[in-house]
């Protein structure tokens, strides 16, 4: 891969096809091959210096045993050529070089991907999976839904009312084509459009252009900004340093101020291209582990012009002195906590040394109304309200309030014989206070799962519950079962029935064992 995503073959893959194919008159390979810009082909000579440092690291066990093949050697040449010509990507089913991936990239700066990977950009990896939603605000439907050909001369209408030209419509409402689709979601109130965003089929690009309207003049202007802008970021290609580059109408000054609490900057000379009052936010959809922190501070550092430290915090260091940011556009030093850092690079979870975390039981009737699972099943009935917050409110009772601490993360267990008697997800947990029942209606109902009934049923004789708030809540790729944190002891005794605090190594097993990786 050449620039922005052009696709292009080196001279050593048509001359090995060239080989292989004189008794195919018309190989349909050597067709798609010659169809594709080539790169210039580069003397051996000049090739052999790169040739010999990476049998090292590619094949470094028959490099000392002196036992490189024929093919072994050509396979070099393809991956040297495209080092030598600066390109970013190469794609290969080379087991071996695929395995290298990381140390090359740490190298050489380019990205090794394997076939399938090149597919899931365009099917899949970075597609928005989540379901279509409809709450009742104020007696009123609130509704977001993938947009229709339908919708397009009221989305027209409302584009214009919010000051767009003609030719920035066609841009926001383009739906882009089949194998690459863009994303687009409208918002209504009742039968009224109130909200439109819009993202996608740039994959292959290292920005997204992300575009968001929102009627600012309704009383929940707020929660719909971050709804979509956490439905932007989640979409995200999975592991990849991304810039999302937010475009909302001049005089957006809620959607501006709440992009800013999520994350996002204004544009300090990081790209040609970018506008001047477009917004630019660091994403990275997926964890951040100390094995891999050395790929993510230099995709951070080439996209940005951001220096990190060498190696990752640990979370005391994060605690107590935060992790320290250089660069060019970064006024004096900046030090900033783990929840900063996981805010300023969201949707990312940060798994640095010394992370604990708390399981939290809850039941499946609750997790329901509380967690948008992807491709969740469409109700006939309008959802809970707390599934449109970014931030959500769980509440317990007071006992065991002393486990919780800001910055841990939430593993939720669905419980009770009729749940999936699982650890499904995981959320951050923002604050952690013991508050009485009348408190709770008023400040957090809307963003949880239970009513005044239910909190009253938890209070203790005085009145008060223990109330959690956590967002960056992602599903894992596999629930852990309890069966397995049993047989593997990684709960105690009392089987999940309150909460449970569990340290660092426990939490990376549990993590681990949820997420996929193939």
């Amino acid at each position: 891969m050449y620039g922005k995503g052009q696709i292009c073959v080196t001279s050593e893959f048509v001359y090995e096809l060239k080989k292989h194919s004189d008794s195919f008159s018309d190989d349909p390979l050597m067709a798609l091959a010659k169809s594709l810009p080539t790169l210039p082909g580069v003397s051996r000579d000049v090739l052999n210096p790169i040739v010999g440092e990476l049998c090292s690291i590619v094949f470094p066990e028959r490099y000392q045993d002196e036992c490189l093949t024929d093919v072994d050697f050509s396979d070099l040449r393809h991956l040297a050529l495209c080092i030598h010509h600066e390109v970013t990507g190469f794609v290969t089913s080379e087991k071996a070089i695929l395995k290298a991936a990381e140390l090359l990239y740490q190298r050489f700066s380019i990205q090794v991907l394997s076939p399938g990977e090149i597919v899931n950009s365009f099917h899949g990896s970075g597609v928005d999976t989540s379901r279509e939603l409809a709450i009742s605000h104020d007696g009123t439907n609130l509704t977001t839904s993938q947009v229709e050909e339908r919708d397009r001369a009221s989305l027209e209408s409302f584009l214009v009312k919010h000051g767009f030209s003609n030719a920035e419509r066609r841009t926001i409402l383009d739906p882009g084509v089949i194998d690459r689709p863009r994303t687009r979601w409208v918002v209504k109130h009742g039968s009224s459009i109130v909200g439109f965003s819009s993202w996608g089929g740039d994959e292959l690009s290292s920005y997204r252009a992300f575009y968001l309207v929102v009627d600012e003049n309704k009383p929940f202007s707020q929660k719909l900004v971050d709804h979509l802008i956490q439905k932007a970021t989640y979409c995200l290609p999975e592991s990849k340093l991304t810039l999302v580059v937010l475009s909302a109408p001049v005089g957006s000054d809620l959607t501006r101020k709440t992009a800013l609490d999520r994350g996002f900057r204004r544009n300090a000379n990081l790209a040609v291209g970018i506008g001047e009052c477009d917004l630019v936010k660091m994403s990275f959809n997926g964890y951040v582990l100390p094995e891999i922190w050395s790929g993510f501070k230099d995709q951070v550092a080439q996209s940005v012009d951001l220096t990190l430290p060498e190696r990752m915090p640990t979370y005391d260091e994060f605690i107590h002195t935060g992790t320290v940011l250089n660069g060019k556009s970064v006024p004096g030093v900046v030090k900033l906590s783990l929840l900063a850092m996981e805010t300023l690079f969201s949707p990312a979870v940060f798994l640095c040394k010394g992370r604990e975390a708390v399981i939290v039981p809850i039941q499946k009737q609750y997790m329901e109304m509380l967690l948008d699972e992807p491709k969740g099943q469409m109700s006939l009935l309008p959802a809970n309200e707390a599934l449109m917050h970014v931030e959500k409110a769980y509440f317990k009772s007071k006992r065991n309030a002393q486990l919780f601490k800001q910055s841990d993360l939430l593993l939720f267990y669905v419980s009770g014989s009729s749940g999936d008697q699982a650890i499904v997800g995981h959320g951050r947990l923002t604050s952690s206070r013991v508050m009485d029942v009348e408190t709770a209606l008023l400040k957090l109902k809307r963003q949880s799962a239970l009513d005044e009934t239910g909190l009253r049923k938890m209070a203790d004789a005085d009145g008060n519950i223990h109330a959690i708030t956590f967002d960056n809540f992602r599903f894992l790729d596999v629930p852990v079962a309890y069966a397995y944190l049993k047989h593997n002891q990684l709960i105690s005794a009392a089987n999940l029935v309150t909460a449970e605090r569990i340290n660092n190594e426990t939490l990376m097993n549990i993590i681990r064992t949820g997420t996929k990786n193939d």
